[in-house]
């Protein structure tokens, strides 16, 4: 299955727009704040779920929150936007958020730049920015996929340039019976 991961689209709906067409079908869309009136606005224009978080230009609500963990695709998912973690700074609050609600994937925004990694033993990906990028880095979008293979999960998280483009990408193999981990 493929999930389409946004983050930082700040008002450009024809950004966010592109990215959906560019990621093709997907079973989800996560929306890593910044704003949550674009992912407020893209639910009522796609046909899957759009979940969303608050980012600093936001305010956080129950629809909203600051952070969410995702149990429905798979591999528990902990999507932020990461501005109350110090994403900016490094990412041990991330980390740490991850591990304490044993989340195999954490997406992350706020600092318009995508990045891929594995630290300690979790998928780490920051889709970037679909509308203002930083860093000269060209507009981004994440991918996640996930697939079943012999008892476990292989996720593959991807970051994508609105032009069709792999810039960066990452993967893990978690075993199903740690996927829902309480």
């Amino acid at each position: 299955m493929r999930i389409l991961v946004v983050s930082d689209s700040h008002g450009n709906m024809e950004a966010l727009r592109r990215a959906v067409a560019r990621a093709g079908s997907v079973v989800a869309i996560l929306h890593a704040g910044d704003e949550v009136c674009d992912a407020d606005a893209l639910r009522r224009e796609v046909r899957v779920p759009v979940i969303s978080v608050a980012g600093n230009w936001d305010r956080a609500d129950a629809e909203h929150p600051l952070w969410c963990v995702i149990d429905s695709y798979g591999p528990r998912v902990l999507l932020t936007h990461g501005h109350t973690l110090g994403v900016k700074r490094d990412l041990t609050q991330l980390l740490e958020t991850a591990g304490q609600h044993k989340a195999a994937v954490a997406l992350y925004g706020h600092t318009h730049r995508y990045a891929v990694g594995v630290h300690n033993g979790v998928l780490v990906m920051n889709p970037g920015s679909c509308a203002q990028p930083r860093a000269q880095q060209d507009p981004t979008f994440g991918m996640l996929e996930i697939q079943e293979q012999a008892g476990a999960w292989m996720v593959t998280a991807s970051v994508i340039t609105l032009r069709g483009t792999l810039v960066d990408w990452g993967e893990l193999r978690v075993r199903r019976h740690q996927a829902h981990a309480p």
